[in-house]
């Protein structure tokens, strides 16, 4: 055995933790963000490992309930085809959202999980009692990452950068660079480029040129990640420049968009995708996109200064990684005439028993200083000077 290697290891794996448990939500659901998904439950074999290294990070207890609690909710889902084989998919059979390297093996990574087997039942992992997760600081953020993760009540979510994945692999843009993730609602893919239904609206600012095609984020030429905000300039085309700031504020997502384009744009904006069945109540207005789906609300406000028309557009079936009928998107649509332009969002998304308008943030602006408000706290964007 290398012993010093190991040494290495584990404490890497120490400090991993501190930022890993974040990615977990109170019911066992994990954040679905990237290009492996469709390994499903693999996402907690780490805990696996830590438990059946001896890891002293958390108690035996606390990691039995990640990985009990994380396997439950996987067994709510639909992972199985008929004959009981785990399917290539995420949250239920879905070939859409495939690698080009899934195979019906691909699933099966998930057994990484089941590592916990190796211990005897009398270790200190089955002999201790389920605990929940311990208290986590929200909103945590994870610098090396560029993200943010938001501990809400019945919802996680989290804020990034939008990390470009080199291999160029399908439905990039969509995996890695949403402006945010969740595990309760999710994110589509993308179908198509032609058209708003088509091309995955969810958690994006989409330009076109009114021809119905629409571009997103995808590369980033800088990132800076601050106090529970994160900063990206990015170009859609070579003469269209945005920068974005992401900001978490309480329960609340805020946005900016500073966008200096040469081009005659149309532009959207979407909140998070809710599950189509029951069809949703709508409030869409001018500067604001409601939706309310059973026990779900997923808003969007247009803050200022540019107004917005709320709409609302439903993609396709088979698009959302946890539901397999329509999701049904908030949208805040508005034209950009060639020059310079400041959006600013807020996206709140969860029970919609919990959902106050009142609680919208508040916007000043000073020169360049952007000062956002709620109950929650106060936080402050320093707009940059474009080229």
């Amino acid at each position: 055995m290398d012993a010093e290697r190991c040494t290495i290891l584990r404490q890497r794996a120490a400090v991993f933790v501190s930022d890993f448990i974040h990615f977990f939500a109170d019911d066992g659901a994990a954040i679905p963000f990237g290009r492996s998904l469709t390994y499903r439950f693999a996402q907690a074999a780490f805990w696996s490992a830590a438990a059946w290294a001896e890891l002293d990070v958390f108690s035996p207890g606390v990691l039995k309930g990640i990985v009990l609690r994380h396997l439950r909710w996987w067994m709510q889902q639909q992972p199985f085809d008929r004959d009981g084989v785990l399917s290539v998919g995420y949250s239920y059979p879905n070939l859409v959202m495939a690698e080009d390297y899934n195979a019906p093996g691909s699933p099966y990574w998930g057994l990484k999980t089941a590592l916990v087997l190796a211990l005897g039942e009398e270790s200190a992992f089955w002999q201790a009692e389920e605990l929940p997760l311990p208290p986590r600081r929200s909103p945590h953020t994870v610098p090396h990452a560029a993200q943010i993760l938001v501990h809400q009540r019945n919802h996680l979510w989290m804020l990034t950068s939008g990390q470009l994945e080199l291999n160029n692999f399908v439905n990039t843009e969509a995996k890695y660079c949403k402006f945010a993730y969740s595990t309760r609602f999710g994110f589509t893919v993308e179908r198509g480029r032609f058209g708003l239904s088509h091309a995955s609206p969810d958690s994006m600012l989409l330009l076109s040129e009114h021809d119905n095609y629409w571009r997103g984020r995808r590369e980033c030429q800088d990132v800076i990640i601050g106090d529970n905000q994160i900063y990206s300039r990015w170009q859609p085309w070579h003469d269209v420049t945005i920068d974005s700031w992401l900001v978490a504020l309480g329960d609340w997502q805020v946005r900016l968009h500073q966008i200096e384009t040469a081009r005659d744009l149309d532009s959207v904006e979407g909140g998070f995708s809710l599950r189509n069945r029951p069809l949703p109540e709508q409030h869409c207005v001018t500067g604001e996109s409601r939706l309310t789906s059973g026990a779900d609300t997923s808003a969007l406000f247009c803050l200022m200064p540019q107004p917005r028309q709320g709409e609302m557009v439903l993609t396709p079936p088979n698009s959302n990684l946890l539901f397999a009928d329509r999701a049904a998107v908030p949208l805040l649509r508005g034209a950009l005439a060639p020059g310079k332009h400041l959006l600013i969002s807020a996206v709140w998304a969860g029970d919609r028993a919990n959902f106050d308008p009142a609680s919208l943030p508040r916007v000043s602006i000073n020169d360049r200083i952007v000062r956002l408000s709620t109950a929650a706290g106060d936080m402050a964007v320093t707009l940059t000077e474009l080229p």
